[in-house]
């Protein structure tokens, strides 16, 4: 700003004022000095934000890692993991870097089915060692589950902690997790394979034995994930890649995980799951399958988002009743049970799936393997529980157990 002319001093009478501009009308000379001064700090506040961020971490930040050497894969194969009900974390979980941020919905917006007690999650029927937790697919847990939620896997009031495709590290405890991605070789060459070639393969896998050397032709991600319960709730398919710590090598379609480990029920019963998986979720109990149902059967080339109405008994079409008759594992017709927060589900699946009655013995030892598998991309969700057949329940007025 200029500085003004101002009069020469005068030694007697009143001092001679400044001219007085249309500047010095309006405040010219308090509004320079308050911008000047207001500049100065908004410098100084940038200055200091910017060194308070810290450099944003690669990769996904819901990953906890309690520390520990070794190699995952050597401690698995020296002993088995057998697993026992740990109490779940809620919380929200999301997978960030300095491109995208994922975030999972929470658990406690979700909608939920508040009240139900016939189920628990994979973990603990009254105690059965397993998949643990409470809610829908917090586990074979205390068999007090809050239901299941959104049809799309939102629901059950406690979700499987910071990461719910799993831990860093194995608590000797827990489901050992393996993340395949089926749309590169294992050398990083595109496999150009369709979702329907997948499901091909998915069905070989799980009806020739769960060998995983159906894999070996694929990318795997470098380390497993140690699984506690089953509840993935509605998210991005991206979320898998980011879990299992490959998400700059692999893109959220067409990928599969395998679970596997040992559980052992607290008392001499007969049990089945129920769950619903988008888009395949099979389970293998004491080298048998008892559990398929998602937006795509992982036993047959039936699709369940086609034809449940033929596999419920509420249509006819002998292709797919064939089809079902060689490996299907569920009871025919299927069996379903739907709730008012399972909308989604009710709709393109039929509701959430009730697996055949198996039985089990107290203190014994049984084998278990789940698949997870998405295929298109978009949304991916999964939840498992189990059902004790041999207890009384409420139920709701569709006669579905609460």
């Amino acid at each position: 700003m200029a500085r003004e002319a101002v009069a020469p001093p005068v030694r007697h009478g009143k001092p001679v004022p400044g001219k007085n501009t249309i500047w010095r009308k309006l405040g010219g000379g308090a509004l320079a000095f308050s911008i000047a001064f207001h500049i100065v700090l908004l410098v100084i506040a940038l200055i200091r934000v910017f060194q308070q961020i810290p450099a944003p971490e690669s990769g996904p930040d819901f990953l906890s890692s309690p520390g520990g050497g070794g190699s995952p894969v050597a401690e698995m194969e020296a002993r088995r993991h057998r697993v026992r009900f740990i109490p779940p974390v809620t919380t929200r979980a999301a997978a960030v870097d300095v491109h995208s941020r994922i975030a999972l919905p929470e658990p406690e917006k979700l909608a939920l089915l508040s009240g139900t007690k016939a189920f628990s999650s994979v973990g603990q029927v009254g105690g059965m060692a397993g998949l643990g937790g409470s809610g829908s697919g917090g586990g074979l847990g205390g068999g007090h589950s809050t239901g299941f939620g959104d049809g799309i896997g939102s629901g059950g009031a406690r979700a499987t902690g910071p990461n719910p495709f799993g831990m860093l590290e194995d608590n000797g405890n827990s489901l050992v997790g393996t993340f395949y991605d089926l749309k590169q070789t294992a050398t990083g060459e595109p496999t150009d394979l369709t979702v329907d070639q997948i499901v091909t393969i998915l069905n070989g896998f799980t009806n020739g034995g769960w060998n995983e050397s159906t894999f070996e032709p694929y990318f795997k991600a470098p380390r497993p994930l140690y699984q506690t319960r089953l509840y993935i709730p509605a998210m991005p398919a991206a979320g898998a890649p980011w879990a299992f710590r490959c998400a700059d090598k692999v893109q959220p379609s067409r990928w599969a995980i395998v679970y596997r480990g040992v559980v052992s029920p607290p008392k001499t019963g007969k049990y089945r799951f129920v769950g619903s998986g988008d888009d395949i979720l099979v389970v293998r109990f004491n080298g048998r399958n008892v559990f398929d149902h998602g937006y795509y059967s992982g036993t047959t080339e039936v699709r369940t988002h086609e034809s449940f109405p033929v596999m419920k008994g509420e249509a006819t079409d002998p292709e797919v009743v064939k089809l079902l008759a060689a490996n299907y594992p569920m009871d025919q017709p299927l069996r379903t049970y739907q709730y008012a927060t399972t909308k989604d589900w009710n709709r393109t699946v039929g509701g959430v799936g009730v697996g055949p009655v198996f039985e089990a013995e107290a203190g014994k030892s049984y084998p278990i393997d789940i698949l997870l598998s998405e295929l298109p991309g978009h949304l991916f969700c999964a939840a498992l529980l189990i059902q004790d057949v041999g207890a009384e329940y409420d139920s709701t007025s569709n006669a579905c157990p609460i």
